[in-house]
C-alpha cells in the first residue's frame, strides 16, 4: 500500500545496464512485499528520522525534540557563564569592613 510522503513501503527495483534484467538487490531494499521484519524496520529508519511515519503530528513532535536539542549547548554554556561571574564576584575581598559604632 502507497502512503505520501514516506519511503519506506516503495518498491525498488534493480536492472543490468545492458541486458535489462532485474536483479536482486541482496540489500533492504527490493519489492516491499517480500521484505523481512528486520528490512522494514531497516527501511522505516528516514521516514522516523524526518517524522513522516505518523503524518503532520510526528512532524511537529520531531521539529519540537529537535528545536529542544539545538537550544542545549547555547543554554549550557550560559548557565556556565554564569557559574563564572558568581565565582568572581565571590573572590573580590572586601574593601572596608562596617566597625561598630561605640554608644
Amino acid at each position: 500500500t502507497y502512503q505520501r510522503g514516506v519511503y519506506y513501503n516503495g518498491d525498488y527495483r534493480f536492472y543490468d545496464a545492458h541486458t535489462l534484467a532485474e536483479l536482486d538487490p541482496n540489500s533492504i531494499y527490493g519489492v516491499y512485499e517480500a521484505a523481512s521484519t528486520s528490512d522494514l524496520v531497516m527501511r522505516m529508519n528516514y521516514d522516523i528520522h524526518v517524522g513522516a511515519i505518523g503524518g503532520l503530528p510526528t512532524k511537529i513532535l520531531a521539529f519540537l525534540i529537535s528545536l529542544t536539542i539545538a537550544t542545549l549547548p547555547v543554554t549550557g554554556t550560559l548557565l556556565w557563564m554564569g557559574r563564572l561571574r558568581k565565582k568572581k564576584k565571590a573572590a573580590v575581598p572586601a574593601t572596608e569592613t562596617a566597625q561598630p559604632v561605640p554608644a
